[in-house]
């Protein structure tokens, strides 16, 4: 039997209206594939797993946007206190998508600012309006708006499934399959490894805590970063070295 189903379904709906966290701290893991079962039964039998059309895994599609000179890979390189992520996500059809910039707050959070969109009508590089509405998000928590022309530079595709803790209000997502394309040249960095996320109020909860008794540990780990690292290396990427260890083939 496959250990996510004894955890009983919440719906899209249910789930943003109890636990939306748009602005959230998150803490990232990666975990070895036979690992997520023992995980699983760690979890506490109230958890959740979201279902959409009965289905609990799903398809993500993630377009990241940067300037030529790559200002958002060597803002996260250098750990700028300012910085943030534009990308694109769609999950079933580029109709259901959203434009998202990932924000990073001084104090560690994370804030996201989304608008639905179909993905087609996106441009590279980015117009107006998208440029109005990302540099009206930065302008709001008193960042400078955009200064550059961003353009498509990777695309990801991975598997998500999304677990919901009632009591602690926080999301755990599992991302397994991870594949990045950045021009000609692709890569898979899920073969062995799923990236998991705990995105929470705090930094530190049961959760959490459950992750440490098992033994696994946070990592720093971007999808973007990692994937541009490994398909660029001259770029460097130290920070993701680590990671990129584990999740290359």
């Amino acid at each position: 039997m496959d250990a996510l189903s004894r955890f009983a379904t919440i719906s899209l709906e249910e789930l943003s209206s109890q636990a939306e966290l748009l602005r959230r701290f998150d803490t990232k893991y990666i975990v070895p594939l036979p690992q997520l079962n023992s995980l699983y039964d760690a979890l506490p039998a109230a958890t959740r797993i979201l279902a959409v059309n009965g289905i609990s895994e799903t398809s993500y599609v993630t377009n990241y946007y940067d300037s030529a000179d790559l200002h958002t890979y060597f803002d996260h390189l250098k750990q700028r206190r300012k910085r943030f992520k534009i990308r694109t996500r769609y999950y079933d059809e580029p109709a259901n998508g959203y434009l998202e910039i990932k924000i990073k707050m001084p104090r560690g959070q994370t804030q996201k600012v989304r608008w639905a969109l179909d993905v087609n009508d996106v441009m590279s590089p980015l117009q107006e309006p998208h440029t109005t509405m990302l540099t009206d998000a930065l302008l709001n928590v008193s960042y400078e708006g955009l200064t550059r022309p961003y353009s498509q530079t990777l695309q990801t595709t991975f598997e998500r499934s999304t677990l919901f803790d009632p009591h602690a209000h926080e999301r755990i997502t599992i991302d397994t399959h991870l594949e990045a394309t950045l021009g000609n040249s692709s890569i898979n960095l899920g073969a062995t490894h799923a990236i998991v996320e705990i995105k929470s109020s705090t930094q530190s909860s049961q959760t959490h805590r459950i992750f440490t008794h098992m033994g696994i540990r946070p990592r720093s780990v971007s999808k973007y970063c990692v994937a541009m690292t490994a398909l660029r290396p001259e770029l460097g990427g130290a920070p993701w070295k680590s990671a990129l260890h584990l999740l290359k083939p």
